[in-house]
Order: C-alpha cells, then structure tokens, then sequence
C-alpha cells in the first residue's frame, strides 16, 4: 500500500514523496477525493517523521501523470528507475559510480521511481530511458515476510532494505 510506502520513504530519510499513476496501478482515487488523500498522505509522512525522530517534515505532494513524474525525476543529480524486468544495473554499483563522478564534498539529491503493485509495464519501462533515469535491480536477495508480496511490493521493500545501507554506499 501507498500509505506504507509513505510511512517508511520517511523513516529513511525522504524529503519528497510524489505519487503518480503508472499503467498497472490497482487503486485510482477519483478527483474529488484527491485533496482529502493528500491530507492523509501528509499526515502518515508527519507521523512517521515523529516516530522516527525528524525535525523537517517530507513534502507528500498529489498524484501527478507518469510523463509529469519522469520529468520531475530528472531534476535530481541521480535519478533511479526500479525495475523487475531485464536491461537494469546493480543499485549498488550505479551508486558507487556515480559517487565518484560528483564533487567529493557535494550531497547529491537522488530520485528513486518505485512501481505500483503491478510494476511497470514494458512501455514505461522504455518510456523511462528518453528521461535519462538509470534502470536498476536490486538483486536476487529479498527479505522474507510472513505473507506473500506482489512484485512491486517486493521492489519497494528492497529499496527501503538498499537504503538504510545508504551511509556504506554514498
């Protein structure tokens, strides 16, 4: 759910939290309903923030289109595209090189694209490429939950696990 995700984007550090509607999205809120989501969706990231000790509360803007989501992504020094399918780099490694091709004292801003429940579809996934954001996987390795989750569950939980290794790697 989006509300977890939120909640724990936050706890790891995120400063900026924009949903977007991909093709395989399962849930999509009607535009009435969009202000009142928000709200909540604020009030998930302030209380994660409270809970975890964060002094600046994380922006949670409103659904935006995938293409107005690309665009936005590219505004970051990197910007990550997680993907399930074929033609991704190691997260790791693209973390490492562009580690080096930045100013040593600079702190790069970073964009990370996560998929819905469903993932990406190829055409997104292709889509991704024009916008210059890099394809990555995260590897075979997952962690192990006492229930079954979908793909794009697994991708989100995988960034959170290749996050809170953040400091090792940046």
């Amino acid at each position: 759910k989006l509300e977890t995700v939120i909640q724990k984007a936050v706890e790891l550090g995120a400063t900026k939290i924009i949903p977007f509607e991909s093709k395989r999205c399962i849930k999509r809120p009607k535009a009435e309903k969009l202000d009142k989501l928000t709200q909540r969706h604020a009030r998930i990231a302030e209380e994660a923030a409270k809970q975890c000790g964060r002094s600046k509360l994380p922006e949670v803007s409103q659904p935006i289109s995938y293409k107005e989501m690309l665009k936005e992504a590219t505004k970051a020094d990197i910007a990550l595209f997680c993907y399930e399918g074929d033609g991704t780099e190691s997260l790791s490694k693209v973390l490492h090189r562009k580690k080096s091709e930045l100013p040593a004292a600079s702190l790069p801003t970073v964009s990370i694209v996560i998929g819905s429940e469903g993932g990406f579809s190829q055409k997104e996934a292709e889509e991704q490429a024009y916008q210059q954001l890099r394809k990555v996987g995260l590897g075979e390795k997952a962690l192990l939950f006492p229930h079954e989750l979908s793909a794009g569950q697994m991708q989100r939980v995988a960034i959170a696990r290749c996050l809170m290794m953040k400091p090792r790697l940046m």
